[in-house]
C-alpha cells in the first residue's frame, strides 16, 4: 500500500455550476481519491473515494473521448471535468481493477457471444477508445448468492495476481451495473485445446505429433508451475480451460476460468468439493470436507490431458454420470491402452507419475518440465507426423537395448473422444454439461 503522502497523480478539474465553475485539485495515491475545493487561493479537502473493489466510479465520454469522471457522495453524483482527455485516461488505467466503472456501453459493443457458464456468458467487444477486440465476462447478479459474491472477488483478486503473467488470461478493467458485472479480458484469438482436439475427429491428416503433443505440455505445466510458485491452485484444468492466444500456435496455450481458483494458504475454502468428473483430482473428490488442499490435485488434472493426448481418449469414461464419477473417485485407470500406442516411453513414464492416486506421490510441474520427456525433446522430428522407426530399428543387427530406445520414438496419433456428460446429481456434486461442478462449503 501507498503512503498516505505519496501522490501518484495530481491534476485539476472543476465542477460545473449555475453561475460558475469551480476548480477542484484531485489527488490519487493508490490508497484513496481526494478532490480537494481550491477557493481563494486555499485548498479545502471535500470529497474522499477509497480503493476498493466494490467502489465505483463513472466516466463521462463525448464523441468517443473522456470528459470528466463521476463519483457518488450518498445519494448524490458529482461530476468532474476536464479538458485534457489524456490524464483522464491515465486516471482511469490507474484505477482499473482497483474500483468497479459503469456505462460500459460507453467503451464497449458488444459482438457475438464465445463462451457461456452456469451464471455467466463471455462476448467478444469493441473498445471504441482504443479500437481494440477485448473479451467480456458478464455475471448475472440476479443469480449470485452471498457465497458467490465472495467467489467473484476472490477470482477477481487472483486474476490481479497473474494479470502480467503470459501463462494467464489477462484481466484489463471491471464494470458492474445495476443487473450485471462485467469483466474486461484481453481476447485470445485461438481456439480452446477442448475445440482443437474435436475438430481433429475424423480428420487423418490432422492429428497430433508427438512433438505437438510435448509443446502443449510443456506450455501448460509451465503455467501450472507459474500458478503454483505464486501460490494459486486452479481446480479446474481441462481442455476447455485451455486457449490458443494464437490460432493454431500451442506455444501460446492460456490459462482461463479462474472461477474455481484458490490461494495455498487459506483457513478456509470457499469451495471444498469442486472440479470437472474426468477430470478432477480423486482426493478432492474422496476428502473430508476440511482437509487441506494442495496444488497436486492441478497435476493431476494436467495428467488426465497428458492421457488423453496420447491415447486419443479420456481417462475415465462411463456409460452413465454415476459410472463415470465413481472411476474417477477410485481413479480407476486403463495404463494397458498405451500397449497398443507406439508412445515415448519417457511419456508414459512421466504420465505415470502424474496420475498416481496417492497426492504426496504425485510429481511437481517443476520436476515434471525437467523429466526426460522434455530434456529429450530434440529427438522429434518436425516431420513426424505419422511415422513409426521402431520395425526398422528392430531389424538393426547388434543394435544396443539403449540405442534403440533413441530410435524407437513414433508420433503416431490417435483420434480424441468427446466425453458427453448429462446434466445430474449425486450426494456431493451438481455438474452441467458445460461447466465445472462446485460444492458449497458446510
Amino acid at each position: 500500500m501507498n503512503n498516505i503522502n505519496t501522490e501518484i497523480l495530481n491534476f485539476l478539474t472543476y465542477s460545473k455550476n449555475l453561475i460558475t465553475n469551480q476548480p477542484y485539485q484531485i489527488t490519487f495515491n493508490g490508497d484513496t481519491v481526494c478532490m480537494f475545493k481550491l477557493l481563494n487561493c486555499e485548498r479545502n479537502l471535500k470529497y474522499i473515494l477509497r480503493i476498493r473493489l466494490n467502489a465505483t466510479v463513472g466516466w463521462i465520454t463525448k464523441t468517443d473521448r473522456l470528459c470528466g469522471f463521476i463519483i457518488h457522495v450518498g445519494n448524490k453524483q458529482k461530476k468532474f471535468y476536464s479538458d485534457d482527455s489524456s490524464i483522464l485516461f491515465k486516471f482511469k488505467e490507474l484505477l482499473a481493477c482497483k474500483v468497479s466503472f459503469y456505462n460500459v456501453y460507453e467503451f464497449y459493443d458488444f459482438k457475438e457471444q464465445i463462451g457461456k457458464g452456469a451464471s455467466s456468458r463471455v462476448v467478444k467487444a469493441f473498445c471504441k477508445f482504443t479500437y481494440k477486440f477485448v473479451a467480456i465476462k458478464i455475471i448475472d447478479k440476479t443469480t449470485l448468492k452471498p457465497l458467490n459474491y465472495a467467489s467473484l472477488e476472490q477470482e477477481i483478486e487472483i486474476l490481479l495476481k497473474v494479470k502480467d503473467s503470459i501463462y494467464c488470461s489477462q484481466i484489463i478493467e471491471i464494470y458492474q451495473s445495476q443487473y450485471a458485472f462485467y469483466i474486461v479480458m484481453r481476447l485470445l484469438s485461438g481456439q480452446s485445446l477442448s475445440t482443437y482436439l474435436e475438430n481433429q475427429q475424423g480428420e487423418i491428416q490432422k492429428k497430433l505429433t508427438n512433438k505437438q503433443i510435448l509443446q502443449i505440455m510443456r506450455r501448460l505445466l509451465e503455467g501450472v508451475n507459474y500458478l503454483h510458485s505464486v501460490g494459486i491452485i486452479h481446480r479446474d484444468i481441462k481442455p476447455d480451460n485451455l486457449m490458443l492466444a494464437e490460432y493454431d500456435n500451442f506455444d501460446t496455450i492460456t490459462l482461463i476460468d479462474f472461477g474455481l481458483s484458490t490461494f495455498t494458504k487459506v483457513n478456509r475454502y470457499l469451495f471444498y468439493k469442486c472440479g470437472t468428473p474426468g477430470y478432477v483430482a480423486p482426493e478432492i473428490l474422496n476428502s473430508a470436507v476440511r482437509n487441506q488442499q494442495s496444488e497436486s490435485c492441478d497435476i493431476f488434472s494436467c495428467g488426465c490431458i497428458f492421457y488423453r493426448l496420447i491415447t486419443g481418449k479420456n481417462v475415465f469414461k462411463g456409460r452413465t454420470y454415476d459410472e463415470l464419477l465413481h472411476k474417477n473417485k477410485q481413479c480407476l485407470i486403463d495404463f494397458s491402452v498405451k500397449q497398443e500406442q507406439h508412445s515415448n516411453q519417457n511419456a508414459i513414464k512421466l504420465l505415470h507419475s502424474m496420475l498416481r492416486k496417492n497426492p504426496d506421490e504425485r510429481i511437481t510441474a517443476k520436476a515434471a518440465l525437467q523429466s526426460s520427456y522434455f530434456y529429450n525433446e530434440s529427438l522429434f522430428s518436425i516431420n513426424d507426423e505419422n511415422w513409426d522407426s521402431s520395425p526398422l530399428v528392430n531389424q538393426l543387427p547388434h543394435f544396443t537395448a539403449t540405442i534403440g530406445k533413441v530410435f524407437q520414438l513414433t508420433a503416431r496419433d490417435f483420434t480424441s473422444q468427446k466425453l458427453i456428460i448429462p446434466r445430474q446429481k449425486d450426494n456431493n456434486f451438481y455438474s452441467p454439461q458445460l461447466s465445472p461442478i462446485r460444492r458449497d462449503k458446510q
